[in-house]
């Protein structure tokens, strides 16, 4: 018995070492600092999205539903790339990747799997809708009027 919590608690002592040296193991301060410095996508709720569209003026709105879901009523003055065109990323290379973007879609999902896409074609000011245009309407927000013509 003695032999047997020996054991044990050599192996956890043994568990709470480490092998790295000091300082190449991140502590928890350091890792937030590195998610904080990694500029990735922001991620805002409608109210959220309203606020950094005062902020910044010059944004894209980036609907990335289908023609279709976009006639039918969109955020004024978005611009539309359909996510599951064939073409999406070659749509993405025509746009300017030092603009700021609002990326959304109906419900969150297809503007999610966009982010890594816009990341990797070198987009840097990135803010993403989460909930998408459900989400937006959800808060009151408007859409604009379905075109009849298209």
């Amino acid at each position: 018995m003695k032999q047997t919590a020996l054991l044990v608690a050599a192996l956890i002592l043994s568990a709470s070492c480490t092998a790295e040296a000091p300082g190449q193991t991140p502590d928890v301060e350091s890792q937030s600092a590195v998610i904080t410095q990694n500029n990735g996508p922001k991620h805002l709720g409608a109210n959220g999205v309203a606020s950094h569209m005062d902020t910044y003026k010059n944004a894209v709105i980036l609907d990335v539903r289908t023609p279709k879901e976009y006639n039918a009523g969109h955020i004024d003055g978005a611009i539309n790339v359909d996510f599951k065109a064939a073409d999406f990323k070659e749509q993405l290379t025509a746009l300017d990747r030092n603009t700021p973007y609002l990326v959304h879609c109906r419900s969150g999902r297809r503007s999610t799997l966009a982010l890594p896409i816009l990341a990797e074609l070198g987009f840097t000011d990135i803010a993403h809708l989460d909930g998408g245009i459900k989400g937006w309407q959800e808060a009151g927000f408007q859409l604009t009027e379905p075109c009849s013509t298209c």
